[in-house]
C-alpha cells in the first residue's frame, strides 16, 4: 500500500494496461471495505420501527404531499387514508410539487418513491435504498482518496467510513443523508478526473454538474459542500479545467433555481413552523456550546462517547492538523476544504440563528467522508509500524462502538399498529389526542397509525381540544378508541360521557382506550 506522496512530487499518468492492472490489485481492497460495510448496515436492519421522520418521508414519497397535517380537526372523517401506502397513489412526479410541510428538497423522495414501486414498499426494501447509497458513497470514497492519496490510504479511510457508528445509524434510516454522501463523492471524484487532466474532460465536468445537482436537490446545507469544491478549484486548476469546474458549478445554480427555486421559496414559510421551534438553543451558553459541538464532532462520526465527555476534544486535532500540513502535501486540501464547508456551514447557522444543529450527526454528515479520508491521511504521516496500526485501531473502536447504531431514538411504533388491528373493530372510530403533549402530538398518532396498521382507511377524528357532546353523539356505534398521550386527567373530559372499557399502553408513546359511548 502506498505512502501519501508529498505536493513536489509528479504523478506520471499511467496507461490503459497499468490502470487495469492496479485496479485488479486494489480490486479486492475495496470489496473487503463494501463486505464489512454491507454486512454491519444489514444485520439489524428491522430492530427498529421507523421513526416519525422515516413515516413522513414515506408519505411524501407517495406524492400526497403531508396529509396528516392536512386533515381536519374536529371533525369525523369517514375515510382517513393510508397515507404511507402506495395504493391509489398519485404518479410519482407528483412528488415534486407536493413537498409541503417540510424544507427539504425533492430529489430524495422521488426516487424513494421509485424504488418502492420496484422493490416493495415495506420497511426493509424503503432502508435498503439508504444502504446502497450508503455503499455508493463508501465505494466513491475509496476511488477519490485512491486518486489523490494512494491505495492505503483509500483503504483505511473507506473502512473506518464503513465502520462508523453514526454512518451504520443513518444509513439505515429512510432519509435523504445517504444519498446526499453518494453524490457528494460522486462530485468530488469527478472533480479529480479534471484535475488530472485526462482526456475525459466533457464527461468529467458533466458528471460533477449532475452530481452538485443532486446533492442540491437532496439537501439545503450542500451547499457548504459546493462552495468548498469551488474554492479548491480555485486553488488547484488553472486554463480550461478551470474553467470547465466553474461553468459546471455555475450551471448546477442555474438549472437548480431553475427547476426548484418557485418551490423553495414556497417552503420558506415552513421553516420558522416545522424546523426552528424544537432546534432552538436554550442556553444562555449557546457560543460556548457550539464551539463545543464543533470541536468534538470530527470524533464523535467514529465513536459517539456522549456530547458531555471531555475526550471529544480530541477530534480538535483532525480540525487542526490537516491546515498545518496543507502546505505539505496541497492534496490534502480538498478534503480539508470538505470538511471546513460542511461543518463550517452548520456552525455558521447556528451561531447566527440561535439553533443546535450541529448537536445532531445528520445534519453534518457529509463531513464524515473528510473525516475518515484525513484520519488515514494523517496516519500514512506517522514512523511506518503506525502506518496501518494507528487506522486500524480507529476502525476496532469502531466497531466496538457498534450498539451506538442501534440506538432507537424512538418507541416502537409497531406496537401501535399491532394494537389496533388485533382489538380495534373495523366499524370504530379512532379518536386521536395529543394529551399532555404539544398540540401537534395527535399528527403523529394518526401518521404511525395509518403505516403500521392494516385497516386503514377507517373512520378517524383528530381533536385539537376536547371534544364537544356534539361530536361525540357523530362518532358511529356505541363504542370508540381513543389514542392518546397521557391524559393527567378522566377520559369523559376528553370524550363527554365516555366510560372506559380496555386499556393497552405502548411504551413511551400512547395509550389505547376503549370506551363506550352510548
Amino acid at each position: 500500500m502506498s505512502e501519501v506522496l508529498s505536493n513536489s512530487e509528479q504523478i506520471p499518468l499511467p496507461n490503459f494496461r497499468q490502470r487495469e492492472n492496479r485496479w485488479k490489485r486494489d480490486l479486492p481492497l475495496l470489496i473487503l471495505v463494501l463486505a464489512v460495510g454491507a454486512y454491519l448496515r444489514i444485520a439489524r436492519i428491522s430492530f427498529d420501527s421507523l421513526s416519525f421522520d422515516e413515516q413522513w418521508h414515506l408519505e411524501l414519497s407517495t406524492g400526497r404531499g403531508s396529509p396528516h397535517v392536512r386533515l381536519p380537526e374536529d371533525v369525523v372523517i369517514p375515510d382517513a387514508p393510508a397515507v404511507t401506502s402506495l395504493a391509489g397513489a398519485p404518479p410519482w412526479y407528483r412528488v415534486w410539487s407536493n413537498m409541503d410541510f417540510v424544507v427539504h428538497p425533492p430529489l430524495y423522495c422521488t426516487l424513494l418513491r421509485i424504488w418502492r414501486e420496484a422493490f416493495g414498499e415495506g420497511d426493509i426494501a424503503a432502508r435498503s435504498f439508504s444502504i446502497v447509497c450508503s455503499l455508493v458513497a463508501i465505494a466513491l470514497l475509496f476511488v477519490a482518496v485512491r486518486m489523490s492519496l494512494g491505495p492505503g490510504v483509500a483503504f483505511w479511510g473507506a473502512l473506518i467510513l464503513a465502520a462508523a457508528p453514526t454512518q451504520v445509524l443513518l444509513a439505515q434510516q429512510v432519509r435523504g443523508y445517504m444519498l446526499l454522501e453518494a453524490l457528494g463523492m460522486g462530485a468530488i471524484v469527478a472533480l479529480l478526473v479534471l484535475e488530472r487532466g485526462e482526456k475525459a474532460w466533457f464527461f468529467a465536468a458533466a458528471t460533477m454538474a449532475l452530481c452538485v445537482l443532486g446533492m442540491m436537490l437532496t439537501h439545503y446545507f450542500a451547499i457548504g459542500a459546493a462552495a468548498a469544491m469551488g474554492v479548491w478549484a480555485l486553488i488547484r486548476l488553472r486554463g480550461p479545467k478551470l474553467r470547465y469546474a466553474i461553468t459546471c458549478l455555475f450551471t448546477a445554480a442555474v438549472v437548480y433555481l431553475i427547476i426548484w427555486g418557485p418551490f423553495l421559496w414556497r417552503q420558506r414559510g415552513y421553516v420558522g413552523a416545522t424546523a426552528d421551534p424544537w432546534l432552538v438553543e436554550r442556553s444562555e451558553n449557546h457560543l460556548v456550546l457550539t464551539l463545543d459541538r464543533l470541536a468534538k464532532w470530527p470524533l464523535r462520526f467514529i465513536v459517539d462517547p456522549g456530547e458531555e465527555s471531555a475526550i471529544g476534544w480530541l477530534g480538535v486535532v483532525l480540525l487542526v492538523a490537516p491546515p498545518l500540513l496543507a502546505g505539505r502535501d496541497a492534496r490534502l486540501q480538498l478534503w480539508m476544504l470538505w470538511l471546513a464547508g460542511t461543518l463550517g456551514l452548520v456552525a455558521g447557522l447556528d451561531l447566527l440563528r440561535g439553533t443546535r444543529q450541529l448537536q445532531f450527526a445528520r445534519y453534518v454528515c457529509l463531513a464524515a467522508p473528510a473525516v475518515a479520508g484525513l484520519i488515514a491521511a494523517l496516519a500514512a504521516r506517522l514512523p511506518r509500524p503506525l502506518h496501518h496500526a494507528t487506522p486500524a485501531i480507529v476502525v476496532l473502536i469502531a466497531l466496538a462502538c457498534w450498539r451506538y447504531a442501534y440506538v432507537s431514538e424512538e418507541p416502537d411504533w409497531r406496537k401501535l399498529g399491532q394494537i389496533i388491528d388485533q382489538h380495534v373493530q373495523p366499524g370504530e372510530a379512532i379518536v386521536f389526542y395529543h394529551g399532555a403533549q404539544a398540540e401537534w402530538f395527535d399528527e403523529i398518532l394518526y401518521l404511525g397509525s395509518a403505516h403500521y396498521s392494516q385497516q386503514f382507511p377507517r373512520t378517524i377524528v383528530r381533536l385539537s381540544r376536547p371534544a364537544s357532546p356534539q361530536l361525540v353523539q357523530q362518532l358511529p356505534g356505541e363504542t370508540a378508541w381513543l389514542v392518546s398521550w397521557q391524559l393527567g386527567t378522566d377520559v369523559s373530559s376528553v370524550l363527554p360521557g365516555a366510560r372506559v372499557m380496555q386499556r393497552y399502553e405502548v411504551p413511551n408513546l400512547a395509550i389505547c382506550t376503549r370506551v363506550r359511548i352510548r
